[in-house]
């Protein structure tokens, strides 16, 4: 079909460009049309058809802008369509892992790290995780380019710790020790612990500590000292989920760990 538009639909779409708005509502479009709500889903539904939005979530469409040429051709940047999904936001764990090259897997889900809490969001084929963190947690990112589009990242150090934070979301702990071992020689460990520290978890430092060792990444000794002594007495956890790897293990006295993961499945990517 044709994007051609009518006067009505003109001036959503126009009011639309010129502000460089990429996400709109349902409610947005009620009051940019000063109509009621059917004349407005009428309106919504023709510009569906014409290529001109797609709906991404209830009431919540996505822009389809005249630079993508007469069809409509969908951009297919994941990056872009999960910026715009929510904000505050960055990429990170697997996301951002792979963006900074500390992973050679490829899948079909992109996580946001975001401040609200979203459900899973199937968007052309790919699922869109959105992990909420409490704000003593988001910190850590930057601009970044993501074939030509500006995204916000997670900077390696942050993508690494939110990782151990949340090893769910980075392919489990032999992919993590796969990541950190990628990442020995090319960034700043002494930022990463410190990102660690600033993340409040007892067992991201004990689990951090413990694949630092593992790999044999060298760093300092007051760095090393700053982990440990975050470890309070007591303060036993798990290398890996129990519901996956079970309860039992040896335990690492060093960093209070038991470690219920084989030592063959840790390695297995490093």
């Amino acid at each position: 079909m044709a994007r051609n538009l009518s006067k009505r639909e003109a001036t959503v779409i126009l009011d639309l460009e010129w502000r460089n708005q990429r996400i709109v509502s349902r409610a947005e479009v009620i009051r940019m049309m000063n109509a009621d709500a059917k004349a407005a889903d009428k309106l919504i539904s023709s510009l569906r058809r014409k290529n001109w939005l797609e709906k991404i979530g209830p009431g919540k469409y996505l822009l389809i802008p005249a630079d993508r040429g007469p069809e409509g051709v969908p951009d297919m940047n994941t990056l872009l369509l999960g910026s715009l999904v929510t904000f505050p936001y960055y990429f990170s764990y697997a996301t951002a892992n792979a963006f900074h090259n500390l992973t050679s897997q490829t899948r079909g889900e992109v996580f946001v790290a975001c401040q609200t809490k979203l459900r899973p969001k199937l968007i052309r084929g790919f699922t869109f995780r959105f992990v909420h963190l409490v704000s003593a947690k988001f910190f850590g990112f930057k601009e970044a380019d993501s074939f030509g589009v500006k995204v916000t990242m997670a900077e390696a150090e942050k993508a690494i710790v939110d990782s151990v934070d949340k090893p769910q979301y980075a392919g489990g702990i032999p992919e993590l020790a796969g990541v950190i071992g990628r990442a020995s020689r090319r960034y700043d460990w002494e930022k990463t612990i410190s990102y660690a520290l600033r993340m409040g978890s007892i067992a991201l430092t004990q689990r951090l500590g413990y694949l630092i060792d593992r790999v044999g990444i060298e760093v300092s000794h007051d760095a090393r000292n700053k982990l440990k002594k975050k470890i309070k007495k007591r303060s036993c956890a798990y290398l890996g989920p129990v519901r996956t790897w079970g309860h039992e293990g040896a335990f690492d006295r060093e960093w209070q760990l038991i470690v219920n993961i084989p030592q063959q499945q840790i390695t297995s990517e490093i």
